[in-house]
């Protein structure tokens, strides 16, 4: 009888288990006017960075943003700014360290921040429209990228967003992309519109079972349990209405879901868009 190399089992359930979970990625949808953008979150290379954007998503607080700053064959910026009946900043969290590991390539999203302060930022996020590691991986410790849209459908958007004209109307909005404007006082449908950042498709749970790993994953209904990355886990937090939520069998289950993020916070901070500096590349 030949000699055989015996792997406790359980040793390879674990590796398989290990494995499996860093081939899902979780997605998120930028719902705009004028049309959604799927994202990729890169939990594994910017950990803190995507748990402190989904923070912001879990509060609502990108509901009716916009694109403030657009620079043709660089970026779109927002995160910064809702609009109701009036423009409003939006409230910042103490500003997150610095991830930069992946490169600011075209169709990657990362976090703006203010000049000569590499650990300095909060809500703000832009897209790259063109290849930017050549300036935007040197400057400031590098832009730290947390996303990348997930495929053509989504780049097809953020180009579509990058053709709408610019105009300046007074600081911070000195690079404000409007649709069908001519002047006057600016109304939310010159805007372009983040009217929603949803949950896509994301690995509720890992079953080991008879040998075999079994995946199950579920949508969010927007109003319903919103899931987020806490520590490196899925985990869900409740949202203002609580009303609704997918159970195993595809049916909709009424309930409120437990809260598991305590601690969060809504101060504002230095979100402030000051001189120009809280955006991608210093004010290029």
């Amino acid at each position: 009888m030949k000699n055989r190399l015996t792997v406790p089992r359980f040793l390879l359930y674990l590796a398989a288990a290990l494995f499996c979970r860093s081939a899902v990625a979780q997605t998120v949808r930028f719902q705009t006017n004028l049309g959604d953008i799927d994202v990729t979150l890169l939990t594994d290379s910017a950990p803190a960075t995507v748990e402190n954007f989904l923070k912001y998503v879990n509060r609502g607080s990108f509901r009716n943003t916009f694109f403030h700053r657009s620079v043709p064959g660089f970026v779109i910026q927002g995160g910064g700014y809702q609009f109701d009946t009036s423009v409003k900043e939006i409230p910042s969290d103490p500003p997150v360290r610095n991830e930069f590991r992946v490169s600011n390539t075209r169709g990657t999203v990362a976090m703006a921040k203010f000049g000569n302060d590499p650990n300095s930022a909060t809500n703000q996020w832009f897209f790259n429209l063109a290849n930017n590691a050549s300036t935007l991986n040197f400057q400031n410790g590098g832009f730290t990228v947390f996303g990348r849209v997930t495929n053509a459908a989504g780049l097809a958007v953020m180009d579509r967003i990058a053709e709408v004209p610019v105009f300046n109307t007074g600081s911070p909005f000195d690079q404000l992309p409007l649709q069908n404007y001519t002047g006057g006082a600016v109304m939310a449908a010159n805007l372009v519109l983040v009217t929603a950042i949803n949950f896509g498709e994301q690995l509720r749970r890992v079953r080991i079972g008879g040998g075999r790993i079994v995946y199950r994953h579920s949508r969010v209904e927007p109003g319903g349990c919103d899931p987020s990355v806490v520590g490196g886990r899925f985990r869900r937090r409740p949202r203002a209405d609580g009303a609704r939520r997918r159970n195993g069998n595809g049916r909709w289950k009424a309930g409120l879901c437990q809260f598991c993020e305590p601690g969060a916070s809504d101060r504002a901070g230095a979100g402030r868009f000051d001189g120009g500096q809280n955006r991608a590349g210093g004010g290029e």
